[in-house]
């Protein structure tokens, strides 16, 4: 009698921290974004009253777990 065999669980991803970059100048944001293993996905602006082209806020949002590769969209001051 022969058996089937049992599927492979999927591969589970690999978790990497979004860094805080907040209050960093755009292309500072987006290299230690990259340097983590993230991807960057779309920039916005914003006016927020902050210094013009710094990163206000980040989605994800800093410090949380997410698959390597994921995209992180960026809010910069439009100044």
């Amino acid at each position: 009698m022969t058996y089937p065999t049992p599927a492979s669980p999927a591969p589970t991803p690999q978790l990497v921290q979004v860094p805080r970059v907040i209050g960093l100048g755009l292309g500072t944001a987006e290299a230690m974004l990259v340097n983590s293993g993230l991807s960057v996905g779309s920039v916005t602006a914003s006016s927020s009253g902050t210094t013009a082209g710094a990163v206000v806020r980040t989605n994800p949002g800093a410090f949380s777990s997410v698959p390597r590769g994921t995209p992180v969209n960026i809010v910069v001051d439009a100044g």
